[in-house]
């Protein structure tokens, strides 16, 4: 009689089958774990916190916005609440011709000569945190552009369009998208002429949908026509802006002073508008505060003390010099309407007449000449940005900016008497 089949028998021969399939499978799937695959669009996500509900597109680690809104255009008495800088140099000239040279007027400006920085070669290429992630800055036409490229592909192409920043740390840059301001991902640096990932952005992800809002604009424009008061609008009605932190920003919108004395040209106190030198220190301090105040209130969970790079105000406050006086403004030492950085002996002369050489004691006798033309070396230490991070390849970078807080820093003292 035929023998019959062992079922006990047949698991043990079932199981080393079903071993040697997970075995396999295991193997493939750390075959595909490590080797990158294709790069499969998703679908258009909103997020909320940008204006009017922005969609944005994500293709791998790349986000790009979608800005499908027709462009709103800006009527013309929008459009001429401003006169812009030059009308005012027409009266002006001087403070005029002085004040276009200064960061103030350069800290934004549309983009219409070569941006500092590599456009060919490997100075043109910015690796990122992601080793399948990297930029590539090029030129074409004219035209100045960053692309993400990913595993190889070129995935999101963004142009120059409007510069941040007057290049004496670095210079970020936004595109226009429509009507649409958006910040991009990769800075210029000037400490290492080389670029890097903008201020508080990721270091392995490609981000193109960071709105520049009012917010950004208040301190770093004149005028401009939004096309919603929402405080993270980035929509700008005919692209309207006055770029540049320049007269009206300062002393108010000039339409009305200028068709006043247009046609009252015999008067010649000033109308309608901000005359700096005949409101209070506090009222002159509270002008600049509103770009140099530091942020009011209390600070977030990410913010740290210390130097930020709108704080001056606040640092300045701490200072014996500006507390036990009657006051002191911010243009006692700062002159706006003159380009006055790296002027170190100008700067002394301008402490110099509040304090001595001589009320450095002992240290003066074989530094004389010194100390007479760099009060700042001991009195205000650079110190780096607590509010601005760049995150490079090589570690997290963090800007140094002149510390506002003017006090006696002993080991300052002491290590530059033995220089």
């Amino acid at each position: 009689m035929p023998s019959q089949p062992n079922e006990n028998g047949l698991l043990p021969k079932f199981a080393a089958v079903g071993v040697l399939i997970v075995l396999v499978l295991l193997v493939l799937n750390l075959k595909r774990s490590h080797t990158p695959g294709p790069i499969v669009p998703t679908p258009a996500v909103e997020r909320t916190g940008l204006p009017d509900r922005i969609p944005i597109a994500q293709v791998g680690a790349v986000s790009f916005p979608i800005v499908e809104k027709a462009i709103v255009e800006a009527t013309d008495d929008e459009k001429n609440q401003w006169v812009g800088a030059a009308v005012c140099g027409e009266c002006h000239k001087e403070n005029y011709e002085g004040a276009i040279h200064t960061s103030h007027f350069k800290t934004t400006f549309a983009i219409t000569n070569t941006p500092p920085g590599h456009f060919d070669g490997k100075g043109s290429f910015m690796r990122s945190g992601n080793p399948r992630l990297h930029y590539e800055m090029s030129e074409e036409g004219g035209r100045y552009f960053q692309t993400a490229v990913e595993s190889g592909k070129p995935i999101h192409k963004a142009s120059f369009d409007v510069a941040i920043g007057s290049g004496k740390l670095g210079q970020t840059y936004a595109t226009w998208v429509k009507d649409a301001l958006f910040e991009l991902p990769v800075t210029y640096f000037t400490p290492i002429d080389s670029w890097v990932n903008s201020p508080g952005y990721p270091p392995k992800s490609a981000h193109f949908e960071r709105p520049l809002n009012n917010g950004c604009l208040d301190c770093h424009a004149t005028g401009f026509v939004p096309a919603s008061d929402h405080e993270m609008n980035n929509r700008y009605k005919s692209r309207h802006i006055i770029m540049g932190v320049t007269c009206e920003r300062c002393h108010g919108k000039g339409r009305k002073h200028v068709d006043f004395h247009r046609a009252n040209p015999g008067v010649t106190e000033a109308k309608h508008i901000v005359d700096p030198r005949k409101i209070t220190v506090a009222e002159r301090n509270a002008l600049c505060s509103q770009c140099h105040g530091g942020a009011t209130g209390k600070m977030g969970p990410n913010q740290k003390p210390g130097v930020h790079s709108n704080n001056q105000l606040q640092r300045l406050k701490k200072s014996a010099c500006f507390s036990k006086s009657e006051g002191v403004s911010c243009t006692d030492c700062h002159n706006p309407h003159s380009f006055e950085r790296g002027n170190k002996k100008l700067f002394a002369q301008r402490c110099q007449e509040c304090h001595q050489v001589d009320d450095c004691g002992d240290l003066v006798p074989a530094k004389r000449a010194y100390f007479a033309e760099n009060c700042h070396t001991c009195h205000m230490e650079p110190q780096p940005m607590q509010d601005i991070k760049m995150f490079t390849t090589q570690g997290v970078v963090l800007p140094e900016i002149l510390d506002h807080y003017i006090r006696v820093i002993p080991e300052k003292s002491i290590k530059t008497a033995k220089k």
